[in-house]
């Protein structure tokens, strides 16, 4: 049986291919680790679950997910400059989480997390442990580019410590320098 981990605890930096089990409370069990080439048919159900809406605000316009682009995603993740964790239930996928490097000690994350799920704390657990892993793999700053109308994405990189460090048209910029051993995001304010 798998061990739980309650998301309060410390997290694993480095997710093995058993990686522990997550207990959500709006979800249930979960599991966070990367995704590899065997989980193709799961992330193309995950891309078909997600709504034109959330692909605008993700990806700053309209695109639309095509199986074979997904599998050649999933196959450009080399774990040195592309990085990528996702949440699993059940044999599906739940949320993702890229984090591709843009120098030796930096680099870009976007997360998505599966329409009909948001809001429930996955993507709060899986940037939490896409910190984690950033800081084991030895970098220093996190940056993201998040559309200016997607607040709660924007509240999300707040809370885990991202600062507005400029702004690229419809897009700001989010900045993290990361202070490795403590990098956990705090819950949400009840207020």
């Amino acid at each position: 049986m798998p061990r739980i981990d309650r998301v309060a605890e410390p997290v694993s930096p480095l997710p093995s291919p058993a990686a522990p089990v997550v207990w959500l409370p709006q979800v249930g069990a979960v599991e966070i680790r990367p995704p590899l080439p065997v989980d193709h048919p799961a992330y193309c159900a995950f891309g078909a679950r997600l709504e034109r809406e959330d692909l605008r605000l993700r990806f700053a316009g309209l695109v639309k997910l095509e199986c074979e682009a997904l599998r050649a995603q999933l196959l450009a993740i080399d774990h040195a400059q592309h990085e990528a964790l996702a949440v699993f239930a059940g044999g599906e996928m739940l949320a993702i989480a890229h984090l591709v490097r843009t120098a030796p000690a930096a680099a870009e994350l976007a997360v998505i997390v599966r329409s009909d799920l948001k809001r429930r704390g996955l993507g709060r657990v899986l940037l939490t442990r896409l910190i984690a892993h950033a800081c084991a793999l030895g970098l220093r700053t996190l940056t993201a580019q998040i559309l200016s109308e997607n607040l709660p994405m924007q509240r999300l990189a707040r809370e885990a410590g991202f600062r507005a460090t400029g702004r690229n048209g419809f897009l700001i910029d989010m900045t993290k320098d990361l202070r490795c051993g403590d990098e956990r995001i705090p819950a949400p304010n009840a207020a």
